[in-house]
């Protein structure tokens, strides 16, 4: 194997330790450094933690003995390397009612509706984001007397201010307007996410609130569906669409937006979220282009070395209450 080849172990044998027990071993002392070099060849990108230092030692160290040999650590390094890339998802971003032909119509938003049901066939995994608000949600206008798409500096419940958008009253809670498109193809094996229900903080991204205080079940749901990558598309692009891609990145997936399965609200917000976007690492891609070829990715590989982990020791601990050691 190229990758492991590149790889020296014999640095690392008995590095550190004058143990005879540890000779022709590599032990733990350098664990950090040998995860360190593993990781320069699955996803150099990917900064490691302590944590996941210590998880890429227990998939290399099987037996729990602190120590490891070269067949070891080609065996776990092989292991890895087949995790470096998921499945991709499709995260169909708040195509609802009130955006498309509602109180909070996007231009053309249908087209986004229609484009984004042709992507779908093409994707194991998908999940859905909509608005789901309480009557007396801070985002709305008429709760505050204020003018429709002005701004108004809003009280957070951590005590600091934000400068929120008043937009008209929308997808409230179990209103015809928070309904899905009725043309939006959802399927029952569809991940479904609420999301907007704090009514004093506003929430644009499917994983975090505006204020990031509080993340959502989306990166644990796609996680659990074994998801590395995601393919963000729906309404609208400025807004929801874009800080659901932009934050997809901040929670480990390899994150695209495709642009002809959007539509913005205007033309100012839409420069302005497409500089974030690329500043943030997001690809823009069209529909025709997709799915793009798979890249590594390092969250999605320390995730799957822990469930290895915690089955293989889940295992051990239920041999020895077997043998009743």
């Amino acid at each position: 194997m190229a990758m492991l080849s590149a790889i020296c172990p014999h640095q690392y044998i008995g590095a550190r330790t004058e143990s005879s027990e540890h000779a022709g071993f590599i032990d733990a002392s350098s664990k950090s450094s040998l995860a360190t070099d593993l990781f320069q060849r699955i996803d150099k990108n990917y900064v490691l933690t302590e944590e996941d230092v210590e998880t890429v030692w227990r998939l290399l160290d099987r037996m729990g003995e602190e120590k490891i040999d070269v067949d070891a650590l080609k065996r776990g390094f092989r292991e890895l390397l087949t995790h470096r890339t998921g499945k991709r998802a499709l995260l169909l971003v708040d195509l609802q009612n009130d955006f498309v032909d509602g109180s909070l119509a996007v231009p053309d938003g249908y087209a986004a509706v229609t484009n984004s049901n042709a992507l779908r066939h093409k994707f194991e995994v998908v999940a859905c984001t909509r608005d789901w608000h309480p009557a007396d949600h801070c985002s709305f206008a008429d709760n505050h007397g204020a003018e429709v798409f002005s701004t108004k500096s809003l009280p957070l419940p951590d005590g600091t201010t934000i400068d929120q958008v008043m937009w008209p009253r929308h997808c409230v809670q179990g209103t015809y307007g928070a309904d899905f498109h009725p043309d939006l193809e959802v399927m029952p094996s569809d991940y479904v996410l609420d999301k907007g229900l704090n009514s004093k903080v506003d929430s644009y991204s499917g994983f975090f609130d505006n204020m990031k205080g509080n993340e959502t079940p989306l990166r644990k749901e796609l996680r659990a569906r074994g998801v590395s990558e995601v393919y963000c598309v729906g309404l609208a692009y400025d807004f929801c669409v874009g800080s659901t891609a932009v934050d997809a990145v901040d929670c480990g997936f390899v994150s695209y937006l495709v642009e002809d399965c959007c539509r913005a609200v205007n033309h100012d917000t839409k420069d302005q979220m497409t500089t974030k976007l690329k500043a943030k690492g997001v690809s823009l891609c069209t529909s025709k282009q997709v799915p793009l070829p798979m890249r590594p990715s390092g969250a999605h590989c320390i995730e799957m070395a822990k469930r290895l982990v915690s089955l293989r020791e889940g295992l051990r601990k239920g041999e020895k209450k077997k043998t009743g050691a």
